[in-house]
């Protein structure tokens, strides 16, 4: 029982981690976007 609980804790731990790479790739992507989009000064 406590090992399943481990691998829970653990597939949460990955995927709060994979959430937190897209969300940081989807910023950055943004970000390269707008400052493409954006006139040259």
């Amino acid at each position: 029982m406590s090992i399943l609980f481990k691998d829970d804790q653990f597939d949460f731990q990955v995927l709060r981690l994979l959430g937190e790479t897209v969300y940081c790739a989807a910023d950055l992507c943004m970000f390269f976007i707008v400052y493409k989009l954006s006139p040259k000064w």
